[in-house]
C-alpha cells in the first residue's frame, strides 16, 4: 500500500477548514461593506452616513440604515418638493435657520451636483454601490481570510 505524499498535511488543513470561524469573517466583511456604503452616502448633516450599520447574526450580514428618508435618497424622489397639506414647506437650514417656501427644487444649490437625475427624479444611491463592491470583493476577501486561518493567523 503506497502513501500519498502530503496526505497528512492535506487532512490536517481540511480539518482546520471545518473549524473556520466564518461568522468572524462575515462580521469583518459586513463592516467593510458598510464602510463602502458610507463613502457613497451624501452628507448634509451626517445623520444618514452615521446611521449606516452592519448587523451580523449567524451566517447572515445585513447592511442598512434606520433613517426614514434613506429610501428616498437611495431610490429617488421628485426634484421639486411642494407642500401637500399646508401653504408652505418649513425646514431648518444650518447657518440660515428656519425657512418657509412654497416649493423647493433640489439641486439648485450645487450641493446635489453628484446626484443622479432621470426626468424629474433625483437620487444618490449609496447601498447599491456598496452591494456592487461586495459582489466584486467577496471571493478575494474570503479566500484571504481562509488562507490566514490555515496559516494560524486567525482562529
Amino acid at each position: 500500500m503506497s502513501r500519498i505524499e502530503g496526505y497528512e498535511e492535506l487532512k490536517r488543513r481540511l480539518e482546520r477548514l471545518e473549524r473556520i470561524p466564518i461568522e468572524r469573517g462575515l462580521a469583518q466583511f459586513g463592516l467593510l461593506v458598510a464602510s463602502e456604503a458610507k463613502k457613497h452616502a451624501p452628507v448634509d448633516t451626517g445623520r444618514l452616513r452615521a446611521s449606516i450599520t452592519s448587523v451580523q447574526a449567524g451566517r447572515e450580514v445585513r447592511i442598512g440604515t434606520n433613517v426614514e428618508y434613506a429610501k428616498f435618497v437611495e431610490l429617488g424622489h421628485r426634484a421639486e418638493i411642494v407642500p401637500v397639506k399646508a401653504k408652505a414647506l418649513r425646514f431648518y437650514m444650518r447657518g440660515v435657520g428656519w425657512v418657509f417656501a412654497k416649493r423647493v427644487i433640489q439641486g439648485l444649490s450645487g450641493k446635489s451636483a453628484s446626484w443622479e437625475r432621470e426626468g424629474d427624479i433625483i437620487r444618490k444611491p449609496f447601498l447599491k454601490p456598496a452591494f456592487e463592491f461586495a459582489k466584486e470583493t467577496a471571493t478575494k476577501f474570503f479566500r484571504d481570510f481562509i488562507e490566514k486561518v490555515l496559516r494560524g493567523e486567525i482562529g
